[in-house]
């Protein structure tokens, strides 16, 4: 069974992804620690699509708030 995210944990989550779903913030968590989707299907026990699914909602979040450099590096031209 999957455990909740702890509260000092949550307090410090952005507020475009404070919203989403709990799995869509563990799912954060693990971006930020650099995990792979494959990694992150496998502790979260989803299937890869499922996983998918969560990273483009954390993504497309992060995007609205112009956050994504929390999960990726930024790109030069």
């Amino acid at each position: 069974m999957e455990e909740p995210i702890s509260k000092s944990a949550a307090d410090r989550l952005p507020s475009a992804i404070k919203h989403l779903s709990g799995r869509c913030q563990k799912i954060y968590i693990y971006l930020r620690l650099r995990k792979s989707d494959h990694e992150i299907a496998r502790q979260l026990n989803m299937s890869l699509e499922e996983t998918n699914e969560g990273i483009s909602a954390v993504r497309n979040g992060l995007i609205k708030s112009g956050q994504l450099d929390l999960i990726e590096d930024p790109r030069f031209i």
